[in-house]
């Protein structure tokens, strides 16, 4: 076999090749297509279509916040408030609106 035919094969391989490439691309958004309803169809999972499924990591939880130490505390009732954040208890609404400091209601050490 002479060079010129070796040139000829590897044209013709290279031209073939080019030919299978637009086949392969032309048909495959309808291939896709007849796979996805075949999945659906017959309800396969991942694993059965041999992917590895990856599950997500969970994250560690972070351990809870511990309460604030009670800052005020109704004498009456005995229910105590560590101030800061969050709604008024009623005990100190009910303070405020009648007009006395929450000073009253303050917890000595």
């Amino acid at each position: 076999m002479s060079e010129k035919e070796l040139d000829a094969i590897d044209k013709e391989m290279e031209a073939l090749s080019a030919k299978r490439k637009a086949i392969v691309e032309k048909s495959r958004g309808s291939a896709l297509v007849s796979v996805q309803a075949t999945i659906t169809k017959y309800a396969f999972t991942a694993e059965e279509l041999g992917f590895e499924v990856v599950t997500p990591q969970k994250t560690a939880k972070a351990s809870p916040k511990a309460k604030k130490e009670a800052k005020y505390k109704d004498p009456a009732t005995g229910q105590t408030w560590a101030g800061g954040k969050g709604p008024k208890p009623k005990f100190i609404k009910d303070a405020i609106t009648a007009g006395k400091s929450i000073d009253v209601f303050l917890i000595k050490k």
